[in-house]
């Protein structure tokens, strides 16, 4: 089961953040208004997954507080991701981003003494290998060392890896839907903060969703990873971070898919030229998964 739930999750994820980019790249929406806006539609899906499961909106003050400050961590990273998605090439990024699923596992071990077999380090490296493949680019590799995009990954990917070993400590005593809504509440709430000290304007929001076309695929993306984060949150209750981390980790192949369904529908968006490189990855990708799984 958590093959496919991960895999789904993983799947829609690069839908999403193609969309993502072609939000960014076509319309005059930038990356710290949109976090916010999008974020908040997750806290609402919450929201009513709440109210219509009947769960309790506080069962744990502890847990409770880990989540929030877990929230916190993801909101940053988000903030971080969507701008670097904003700057540079999708599927680059996403491909950077991903290098969590080493960090994740290793810090899984350390704090909830999870195992880490042979299998799992194995196919660990070759996901990780999969992902540097594509990121085999003078030309890439300049552009990311220029607008330092690899630093603010790097922070990212961190935050990210904190944020996931802390959600799958309280998951041991917490249901999925409480754990995503508080979460999901606590990073919407760290985004418009974060926007506020950067003087993003209130305005800004309501210039965006008021526009009916804009409004439209901001809520249609929004709810597509909110779907995603659930799959995610649900993945990680059913194996330990060190399987499930790569495997919901594993999006930025399916980001480079679904740019090149995009391409193939008209919607062209900038990324990797080199599809043999690309066939190689997707191979060495498969083959890390099958031994890890």
């Amino acid at each position: 089961m958590f093959i496919f739930t991960g895999l789904l999750a993983a799947c829609l994820l690069g839908l999403s953040v193609a969309i993502r980019k072609l939000l960014f790249t076509h319309t005059e929406i930038t990356s710290q208004p949109y976090t916010f806006l999008e974020s908040s539609v997750h806290t609402l899906i919450g929201a009513i997954l709440v109210l219509g499961t009947g769960t309790m909106f506080i069962t744990s003050i502890q847990n409770t507080l880990i989540l929030v400050f877990a929230g916190f961590l993801y909101g940053l990273a988000l903030l971080v991701y969507y701008y670097a998605i904003e700057k540079d090439e999708a599927g680059r990024v996403s491909q950077l981003a991903s290098l969590e699923v080493v960090v994740t596992p290793l810090l899984a071990l350390v704090l909830l003494q999870e195992s880490l077999t042979i299998n799992s380090i194995i196919g660990t490296v070759f996901i990780i290998s999969s992902v540097l493949l594509l990121t085999i680019d003078r030309q890439s590799i300049s552009l990311v060392k220029k607008q330092f995009i690899f630093g603010l990954l790097l922070l990212a990917l961190i935050l990210w890896a904190v944020e996931d070993v802390l959600l799958k400590f309280v998951l041991e005593f917490e249901t999925v839907i409480f754990a995503y809504f508080w979460l999901r509440l606590a990073a919407t709430v760290s985004i418009f903060l974060v926007n506020k000290k950067q003087q993003v304007q209130t305005n800004t929001y309501w210039s965006y969703i008021t526009n009916p076309k804009l409004g439209g695929l901001i809520l249609l993306n929004g709810s597509l990873v909110g779907v995603s984060l659930l799959l995610v949150i649900y993945t990680y209750s059913l194996v330990e971070l060190s399987i499930a981390a790569p495997l919901t980790g594993s999006y930025p192949i399916f980001v480079l898919v679904w740019i090149l369904l995009l391409h193939r529908v008209g919607y062209t968006l900038p990324t990797h030229k080199n599809l043999p490189v690309r066939f190689l990855s997707a191979l060495v990708f498969i083959l890390g998964l099958s031994i890890l799984l």
